[in-house]
């Protein structure tokens, strides 16, 4: 029954389109141009037939869904390239970019089944048809700035910086700076190696990023209801009250500061690679809810609560053991 007689269709139309533009002003500077647009149109009806003859009473159910997805992305980047020496080049880049995703939703169904044998519609809802509408809107953008230094294609060192903005949290305390420095030391283009030591890297790097709270899950906000008229020919009594979860204004971003070394190596004519890495990782901030007590007239509220940390050793090898030109054999 529930194979041949509960029927869903959905309809979906999605439109994706992007276009990117390069400006070279001159041999050492360019600006780069990009838009982009990702739009999902969703429709569903879900019908569910009688199971029963009108004369023992109503069944059935229709729920008709209509949803809207829209993400829009935007960037602007600069670019400059300039050899300083014969060996040392300098990159530096700068842009700006921003995301702008929405959601819609429109659902109506009927109540306590349909007055019309299998008359799927909402028209046909015994009681006063369910509405459910739902809207959300975020907006996050940044600056980014980034400098690498190349020095004979054997050192490497690059620094960026990111502030991030977002519409998640209060307009007071919602910018925020990411900074990193990572480089490279690739000794065996730049020394004599033994014989067994095809290549070899020495890596460090370190860095913040951050994580921020759902869309409204920060604000304080309050549900209204209504008692209705409480006299004849009254107006409806409204009041506001807090719901069971709380936002918080002051809310701070999760932060993840880490830093990470490593060796990178291929031995014996590339048959072998070991690449041995540290990481220490420490979360500051931890963003998660907190139980309160209920006299305060809420359950619980978002919070920065903890520090969370996660450090180690990762060693990864690979080989070729076996190598032909019909045939090869992989190991890791």
């Amino acid at each position: 029954w529930r194979f041949y007689r509960h029927n869903v269709d959905e309809k979906s139309n999605r439109v994706i389109a992007n276009i990117t533009n390069t400006f070279n002003v001159t041999p050492n500077f360019s600006l780069r141009a990009r838009f982009s647009n990702d739009f999902t149109s969703q429709n569903s009806d879900d019908r569910r037939a009688t199971e029963k003859p009108l004369a023992f009473g109503y069944s059935g159910e229709y729920i008709s869904t209509n949803e809207l997805y829209s993400v829009l992305y935007g960037e602007f980047l600069a670019t400059y390239i300039n050899k300083l020496t014969d060996k040392l080049e300098l990159t530096v880049r700068g842009g700006y970019n921003a995301t702008n995703s929405s959601f819609n939703l429109t659902s109506r169904s009927t109540d306590g089944g349909l007055s019309s044998e299998n008359f799927f519609d909402v028209a046909a809802s015994v009681n006063k048809a369910n509405s459910d509408t739902r809207r959300q809107n975020r907006i996050i953008d940044a600056l980014v700035g980034v400098v690498n230094l190349d020095y004979d294609n054997f050192a490497y060192l690059e620094g960026t910086i990111r502030r991030d903005r977002t519409s998640t949290m209060h307009p007071d305390n919602n910018s925020f700076l990411y900074p990193s420095i990572n480089s490279s030391l690739v000794f065996s283009q730049k020394w004599t190696m033994p014989s067994f030591l095809d290549y070899g890297k020495l890596r460090a790097s370190w860095g913040i990023v951050g994580n921020y709270p759902g869309i409204y899950d920060a604000p304080i906000s309050y549900s209204q209801g209504t008692l209705g008229s409480q006299v004849n020919g009254g107006s409806s009594v409204l009041y506001t009250e807090l719901p069971w979860s709380f936002g918080n204004d002051k809310i701070a971003p999760e932060r993840k500061y880490e830093y990470e070394i490593g060796l990178e190596t291929r031995l014996f004519k590339n048959k072998i690679g070991l690449d041995i890495t540290h990481y220490n990782a420490q979360i500051r901030n931890q963003i998660l809810r907190t139980t309160l007590a209920a006299t305060t007239g809420a359950g619980e509220i978002l919070a920065n609560t903890g520090t969370l940390r996660n450090k180690g050793i990762e060693v990864g090898l690979n080989s070729t053991p076996i190598k032909t030109s019909n045939f090869s054999w992989d190991l890791s």
